[in-house]
């Protein structure tokens, strides 16, 4: 397996010092640039201060001791700037073994592991400064280890079948927390336990608003924690923030649960209010604000999960429009592209939102014909990125109307067969803040989750 290794300066932007090269494969899609000097930052790519990162071509992230880059016979290295160590009459470039070699991109030393020592030249422009322009090829050192494959059983029976594929994640958003002064409406511990028992529970979203008293929520998020579940915290404004804001809001309010990987943060729900000075494009400002919001939190140890939605509501057909170079960005997945860096982690997983009525704004019973998980799925994967649905509907407890009923069952399909990148789901309509008239009232008072519609989400 070759890997590519992209040596580069991380902008200071980013908060994050001391970088001393970046690790890039060679099938991640290449991501436009805004500003001349910046390298390409693979979607996967975990930085840390004065750390390397491998990313194989499986996308995995393997990280390197400082100063040192672990590669393999084979392995390829990238940079934007050429590296002028003692070329040979061959063409290639030698060192001796554990010697230092500079990253003239950011003039930082480097070594190989393994007892490389040798680098075939494979392109080297003719310029000082080409994006990405000089490759290398490590010609010597360890090869790429090999795995072994398990055995066959030579006795009766067949051999054991490999193992299944994730599924995705079932779970509901439990509303009222916001909507009733004093929380009066805020879920409780026994409905945690009534939709881990309906098998609609793998994952829950509580939505909130900056005056919500908080300590209401505490009991189920902790009821839930406690059953192994994943608890979304989602600050329901419909405003955007800055990164400064993300910060002390979610320190202040998550307590005890910072750093906790199973409270995942929902930054901000269906954004709206951009208003950049400098980025005059909407969502071009969102992928710059999560990015610089991401990295903010992990300098000051704030490390849980975090969501991201868009704007335009998180539209899932609206994540990808295939934008054209020279035109401004419509989409989340054409600003990701242009925005270097975006995300630093894996911790950043985008939460779109799936309404199958006409236009997707969750506000009539009726379904327009058509399902968009399977091409959103598609855009994630290509940009190895994941993704938890944060809202869809196309029913309610007493039954799913007729034109709902195909395109909801093509949603859930195109979830189960792509539960590689698609985390999972949280239903909307879920919680004691609805009356049993709503169109996605999953269950409302006096109902019981013990109906054909939380049965065709669950599967069963």
């Amino acid at each position: 397996m070759i890997r590519t290794i992209l040596l580069a300066l991380v902008a200071s932007a980013f908060a994050i010092a001391s970088v001393v090269g970046l690790i890039m494969a060679l099938d991640a899609p290449r991501k436009r640039l805004r500003r001349v000097g910046l390298a390409i930052i693979p979607i996967s790519l975990a930085v840390v201060a004065g750390a390397f990162y491998a990313v194989a071509a499986s996308a995995d992230t393997i990280p390197i001791v400082d100063g040192l880059l672990t590669v393999h016979t084979g392995d390829i290295l990238v940079t934007s700037k050429p590296l002028t160590d003692r070329i040979t009459a061959s063409g290639t470039m030698v060192q001796a073994a554990g010697s230092i070699w500079i990253n003239r991109m950011d003039g930082k030393p480097f070594t190989l592991s393994g007892g490389a020592t040798k680098l075939g030249i494979i392109t080297a422009p003719a310029v000082g400064y080409a994006l990405n322009g000089f490759t290398y090829q490590v010609m010597d050192g360890t090869p790429v280890p090999v795995v072994a494959a398990p055995p066959v059983s030579s006795g009766a029976g067949p051999a054991p079948a490999p193992p299944a594929a994730a599924s995705a994640l079932v779970g509901a958003n439990l509303a009222g927390c916001y909507a009733a002064a004093g929380g009066a409406l805020c879920p409780l511990p026994s409905e945690i336990d009534a939709y881990v028992a309906a098998n609609i529970g793998d994952i829950f979203r509580f939505a909130i608003k900056d005056d919500t008293p908080f300590d209401k929520l505490i009991p189920a998020i902790d009821e839930a924690l406690a059953k192994g579940k994943i608890v979304i915290i989602d600050r329901h404004d419909y405003a955007w923030h800055s990164a400064a804001d993300n910060l002390a809001y979610w320190k202040a309010k998550l307590g005890k649960y910072v750093g906790n990987p199973r409270v995942y943060i929902d930054l901000d729900n269906e954004p709206r209010g951009f208003n950049s000075t400098t980025i005059p494009n909407d969502f071009m400002e969102w992928a710059a604000g999560t990015r610089d919001t991401e990295a903010l939190f992990l300098a000051n140890g704030l490390t849980n999960p975090v969501l991201t939605e868009w704007p335009q509501s998180s539209a899932i057909f609206r994540f990808d429009k295939g934008e054209a170079a020279t035109k401004d960005c419509e989409s989340a997945g054409c600003a990701i592209d242009r925005t270097p860096g975006f995300p630093i982690t894996g911790n950043v997983i985008l939460s779109p939102h799936e309404y199958l009525d006409h236009g997707s704004s969750g506000t009539n019973a009726a379904c327009d014909p058509y399902s968009w998980t399977d091409s959103f799925a598609a855009q994630v994967r290509k940009r190895h990125l994941r993704a938890i649905i944060g809202e869809q509907a196309w029913g309610k407890y007493s039954g799913v109307p007729a034109t709902c009923a195909a395109p909801g069952a093509a949603t859930l399909a195109g979830i189960r067969a792509n539960a590689d990148v698609i985390i999972g789901f949280t239903q909307w309509g879920g919680g004691r803040e609805w009356p049993a008239g709503y169109i996605f009232a999953i269950a409302p008072k006096g109902q019981t989750l013990d109906n054909a519609y939380v049965h065709s989400l669950t599967n069963r």
